[in-house]
């Protein structure tokens, strides 16, 4: 008898544990967005003293940061793919300096000919892919007071990044490149990028600096991601606030669409190669960098067209998205339509904190955008279709450093 009330009260469990699993997996999208809205309200209520105590904290804060991004991904059209323009300019010239009539064995092979190996030679980037590289330094004695500085390099093609990295922290890596007989186009491309740095610094006096007014923490919120005022709740897509032993971590992940806005189709300059060999192959190879970094300016072009693509006015409110316009579902199940979205920003803050004294300790800032463009289906299927990806990212990790007294700020 005993054994048939456990089997009852087994399947009493289970069942009950199923209408759960039920339930939450029923959640609609309403609820969804509202149970965000209240976690944010209770975060907001800690983040106001949060801030508070930023503003009026001694600390200092340094870091360094990348952005890595592509500078001529396009759309394309149904007819037409899309994603970089740069590189499809540059395998069509590199496709024309080949052999006129190649035999099987260089299909097969991939036998180059002596005008492609020239041009391997020059080791220029084939693609738009860029980073930048930005360094970082704020001192503060209270939001009125305080020092700021900021070291910003000039974006460099993705494969000459690592190396200009390693010069800039050894001067002697980009001496051995310049006096070296290999990869001149990209050891110069670095000392170039290395001398043309822009510096930036602000020392501000009770909130004053040649007469303009300044905020210490509105400066800071511009580049590591504090959130000054309250964590807004509009296009909010994860929230969790969670603990460690000594430290409260609060993330939260907003997701902002972006309608169709026009493009500017920008085409490269078809170069036509004169024969391999002669005097003038010789100054063509001379100048082909060059020829390559107009290339490249006429690919930011795209990039600046493809950021005026997320402006305000492009902007879809959650109320647009009738009958799932835009997007359908919610949470980690939502889907976006392609046909109408233009463009995607996806930005998400982790705050690390110490909730006993409301005082901010770490910042992990990351951002990255998503672009919807043509492209082919599959490896055996060449229909082209839209598909998004990102095009975008930087990441920011800042640790705070208090101080019980005055910082001493750089003369």
């Amino acid at each position: 008898m005993k054994k048939r009330y456990i089997s009852i009260l087994a399947i009493v469990v289970v069942a009950v544990l199923l209408c759960t699993v039920f339930m939450a997996c029923s959640q609609s999208e309403e609820d969804y967005y509202n149970d965000i809205a209240k976690d944010v309200e209770k975060f907001n209520e800690q983040y106001d003293d949060i801030l508070a105590n930023l503003n009026k904290a001694n600390f200092s804060v340094s870091f360094s940061f990348n952005t890595h991004y592509n500078a001529a991904i396009t759309r394309g059209s149904k007819d037409s793919k899309g994603w970089d323009s740069f590189e499809n300019a540059y395998n069509s010239f590199y496709d024309s300096i080949g052999k006129e009539d190649p035999n099987i064995f260089d299909n097969i092979l991939g036998t180059k000919t002596d005008a492609q190996k020239a041009i391997d030679d020059l080791g220029v980037q084939k693609n738009a892919w860029m980073d930048s590289y930005t360094e970082f330094t704020y001192m503060q004695n209270g939001s009125k007071n305080f020092y700021l500085k900021m070291v910003s390099y000039p974006s460099i093609w993705e494969n000459y990044y690592d190396s200009f990295i390693e010069a800039l922290n050894d001067q002697s890596v980009l001496n051995e490149g310049l006096s070296g007989d290999s990869d001149k186009v990209k050891w110069q491309t670095i000392d170039e990028t290395i001398k043309n740095k822009i510096e930036y610094v602000l020392k501000v006096e009770n909130g004053v600096s040649n007469g303009v007014e300044y905020d210490g923490i509105e400066q800071l919120s511009a580049i590591v991601g504090i959130v000054s005022g309250q964590m807004p709740v509009d296009d909010c897509y994860t929230f969790t606030n969670g603990n460690k032993i000594y430290t409260n971590v609060m993330q939260a992940q907003y997701i902002t669409a972006y309608k169709l806005g026009e493009e500017n189709n920008v085409t490269h300059d078809e170069i036509v190669a004169p024969e391999y060999g002669t005097e003038e192959w010789d100054a063509f190879i001379a100048e082909f960098p060059d020829i390559i970094k107009s290339w490249n300016e006429k690919a930011d072009e795209i990039f600046r067209n493809n950021l005026l693509g997320m402006s305000d006015e492009l902007r879809i409110d959650k109320s647009e998205n009738v009958d799932g316009k835009y997007w359908s579902g919610f949470g980690k199940d939502i889907v976006y339509n392609w046909e109408n979205v233009g463009a995607l920003k996806i930005t998400r803050y982790t705050y690390n904190y110490k909730k006993s004294k409301s005082r901010l300790d770490q910042i992990d800032y990351y951002t990255e955008y998503v672009k919807p463009y043509y492209t082919e289906k599959s490896a055996a299927d060449s229909t082209l279709e839209l598909k998004g990806d990102v095009y975008y990212k930087s990441h920011i990790v800042a640790n705070f450093e208090y101080s019980d007294g005055a910082v001493s700020f750089p003369q």
